[in-house]
């Protein structure tokens, strides 16, 4: 379920997203609240309707084994509107990634596109069980680094089984952690092709 922070109850917006009345009357930063909206990452793991690649290199990868520790998966709301696509995204529903009130920020985005609608996302961080290297050998990623990913709109659904997969076999998807294969899946619509990660061999760690 989506909870919408209520207008009613939110600071004012000025233009340029910063109120320095709502500033001086928040609570003391937390280490939670430092440690969202960043991940610690090595390199981004993109995915296509190919397969997956690390970084900027163009070496294809059908097969990723992983570990992942759910407690560092970073939840957040996405909207996308406009064309060419401007992306906002929000952690804790109240302002965006630049500092915007998310309300604004979606207010903006009916503006330029009335079926505009937030949509939900994760930023997961996978750590590497095998070294990977490119079509020369060269190293890409070693055992233990951190490959990270931005879940699509179009690949939620497959995270969102993943999850339920894993929490019907007895994992704690806040805590826990497992060991997996990570792949992915061509998809294909009139507006073009894609691809999605998917999430199989799932074996649980603790």
């Amino acid at each position: 379920m989506t909870h919408t922070p209520d207008q009613g109850l939110m600071p004012p917006a000025l233009t340029n997203g910063h109120d320095r009345s709502a500033l001086q009357s928040a609570a003391p930063l937390t280490v939670d609240d430092m440690l969202m909206g960043g991940l610690a990452i090595d390199a981004w793991l993109k995915v296509s309707k190919f397969g997956m690649t690390i970084g900027e290199d163009a070496t294809i990868f059908d097969t990723i084994p992983v570990e992942l520790h759910f407690a560092e998966v970073q939840y957040c709301f996405g909207v996308r509107y406009g064309n060419p696509a401007v992306y906002a995204r929000t952690y804790d529903h109240v302002t965006d990634t630049k500092g915007r009130y998310w309300h604004e920020v979606l207010r903006l985005a009916r503006e330029v596109d009335a079926e505009a609608a937030e949509f939900p996302t994760a930023d997961v961080p996978f750590v590497v069980l095998s070294d990977l290297r490119d079509r020369r050998g060269d190293l890409l990623a070693e055992i233990g680094d951190v490959l990270g990913h931005s879940i699509s709109i179009t690949g939620w659904k497959f995270f969102q089984r993943f999850l339920r997969t894993a929490q019907r076999s007895g994992i704690d998807i806040h805590v826990g952690a497992v060991r997996l294969d990570l792949g992915f899946e061509a998809q294909s619509n009139q507006k073009g092709d894609w691809g999605v990660l998917t999430f199989t061999n799932i074996q649980r760690l603790k």
